[in-house]
């Protein structure tokens, strides 16, 4: 069994660019076969200069560069961060041959890919926002899984996501599975991650075509591509927006041996560019974590050899919430170790979903500084776009946009509640013996038309209807009350577990408040008018109304007992209201 795997080498991204055609490159039409052909020589080009360089493969590439701008159908080559070999040729299309290093186990040093845990790197803090970001959606679209991560390895990630609330859904998407398609669904999701290898103008996908043989002629070329990726995979690539690439591991006992196993190349990867991402629909709702190589960078790079714009450019002309990535101060960009990106990963999880920090602060140490690269100390993990969103936690305050008052609230299931009751001063509402003081105490009272404000009766869960409650929660039904109720032990106990413990007047019978709900004994107002029940007594709207009897549902709780239950009564009563978020 090899004991060291030193090299990856990537031929990351064969990026496809069609370049506006000056004197150099002539006037070629594109040739996807003189692309196959030139990585195929450069890719035995460069593993003859790593011989002649006892196995340095820095040295290996700049040699190769040299080689390389000699060919008939090449217009030029550029060496970026010793790592990249772009090769422009002359029929305008771009292409990149690269290598990267791989720890012991076979797992790639930079963004690509490391193996190990996931570190915390957790900041605490609140998060202060004004804006809350309401879609708790997660991807993580990691087009290079099998590169970067053991299995099992993103299982404590997605177990943090879950926890964070009720309302997080994780999709964990991997190699293959990464597809073009998937991006356009980006602004279906709240949180974005993208894990994978990228370039200053774009990123891997998961998506591979395989050759039995080196193809030898353009039709043959074009029909395995359209047919293992569509035809429009093969438009796109011939367009600029998609290009082809190839993984080739070199594998030796030692750094001077590596170069001994040169892998023939018979399996391209799919490659998106900027152009495409530049060309998307907003994704307005959406923060997108660009945890791979040049992630950030905005330099305006020669455009002989890049795709433009560049990569960070394109994903904040979607008008994402935040874009985080890897830059230097001077926007440019580079590789980075795959430690620094599993940490921010897992931190940057953390500081949004969990501590509930704003999108400026939640790629921050406790300090406010940013991190650094240990490889590249210069190279920061920062932040881009808007900076005062968040994702709302459970627990976190809720204020009402109507009239300025704020509610705490709980999680409980998966239910979002207000924790204390409404005190929205709708017209028909009235405050307990017309006290302003009991409205502070126990919130308004509202009849059954006030309280549903038109909207039709229903059971259902969720019930849909708003009515007097704001923007974002709804009034629940009884079916949404008993899910509760169920959830705290059933009818019999339900009410110990969710009644406040000392507002009640005694003997107050059970009560723990065991999951800060909080059920307060506002009373309520007959038909009469007539206040009765307060301190005794908790009385709250449902959706569900019994039109056979001319009676309307709601939930009851009383010092004297531990029982949360339904009960009817006639819909000119005004009782408390709780809401419960959508």
């Amino acid at each position: 069994m090899r004991k060291i795997i030193f090299f990856i080498l990537l031929l990351m991204p064969v990026l496809f660019t069609l370049c506006k055609q000056d004197s150099s490159t002539g006037s070629q039409p594109p040739s996807l076969l003189d692309v196959q052909t030139v990585i195929n020589q450069t890719h035995d080009k460069f593993y003859e200069s790593a011989a002649k360089t006892n196995g340095d493969p820095r040295k290996a590439l700049m040699l190769t560069k040299d080689w390389v701008i000699t060919q008939p159908t090449v217009a030029g080559a550029d060496v970026l961060d010793s790592t990249y070999l772009r090769i422009l040729l002359k029929s305008g299309i771009i292409t990149t041959y690269a290598f990267n290093e791989l720890d012991k186990n076979g797992f790639s040093i930079f963004r690509g890919s490391k193996a190990g845990s996931s570190g915390a790197l957790a900041k605490l803090g609140g998060h202060g926002c004004k804006n809350t970001i309401e879609n708790k959606k997660v991807l993580i679209f990691a087009a290079g899984f099998s590169q970067f991560y053991t299995e099992g390895e993103m299982q404590p990630l997605m177990n943090m996501i879950v926890a964070a609330g009720p309302k997080y859904e994780v999709t964990l998407l991997k190699d293959e599975q990464c597809d073009i398609g998937m991006i356009d669904n980006f602004g279906d999701y709240g949180l974005v991650i993208i894990d994978t290898h990228g370039a200053p103008d774009g990123f891997m996908l998961g998506t591979k075509i395989k050759f039995s043989t080196s193809p030898k002629t353009e039709e043959e070329l074009k029909n395995a591509i359209i047919q293992q990726a569509g035809q429009k995979v093969y438009d796109m690539i011939l367009n600029g927006e998609m290009g082809y690439m190839n993984q080739n591991y070199g594998v030796g006992a030692d750094l001077s041996h590596w170069y001994y196993n040169k892998p023939t190349i018979l399996e391209m990867e799919l490659f998106v560019t900027s152009k495409y991402i530049n060309s998307r629909s907003l994704w307005s709702g959406t923060v997108v974590l660009g945890n791979m190589c040049y992630s950030a960078d905005n330099i305006s790079r020669d455009p002989r050899f890049f795709s433009s714009p560049p990569i960070r450019t394109a994903f904040i002309n979607r008008d994402v919430i935040s874009y985080y990535g890897y830059s230097r101060d001077n926007n440019s960009s580079t590789v980075v170790t795959d430690s620094l990106s599993k940490q921010m990963e897992d931190s940057l999880v953390r500081s949004f979903l969990v501590d509930g920090d704003s999108t400026g602060i939640a790629h921050l140490r406790s300090d406010n500084t940013e991190y650094n690269d240990y490889y590249y100390t210069s190279l920061k993990f920062k932040q881009f776009n808007y900076n005062n969103y968040c994702f709302g936690r459970c627990g976190d305050d809720y204020v009402d946009i109507r009239d300025g008052k704020t509610y705490q609230t709980v999680c409980i299931g998966k239910q979002v509640w207000m924790a204390q009751n409404l005190n929205y001063a709708a017209p028909g509402s009235i405050c307990y013996s017309e006290s302003v003081g009991n409205c502070v105490t126990f919130g308004r009272l509202y009849d059954w038309n006030t309280v549903m404000n038109g909207d039709p009766a229903t059971n259902k869960n969720p019930s849909g209807v708003q009515g007097i409650c704001p923007p974002g929660w709804h009034l629940p039904s009884m079916s949404e009350w008993y899910e509760l109720i169920d959830f705290a032990g059933g009818i019999w106990v339900a009410g110990g577990m969710l009644k406040e413990t000392s507002v009640w007047n005694s003997p107050n019978t059970g009560a723990s408040d065991a999951f800060s709900f909080s059920a307060l004994p506002g009373g309520y107002r007959d038909t009469t008018g007539t206040f009765k029940n307060l301190g005794n007594y908790g009385h709250w709207w449902t959706t569900r109304d019994s039109a056979s009897i001319h009676k309307k549902w709601f939930i009851v709780m009383s010092s004297i007992n531990a029982v949360a239950a339904g009960s009817v009564i006639t819909g000119g009563s005004a009782m408390s209201c709780r809401c419960l978020k959508n």
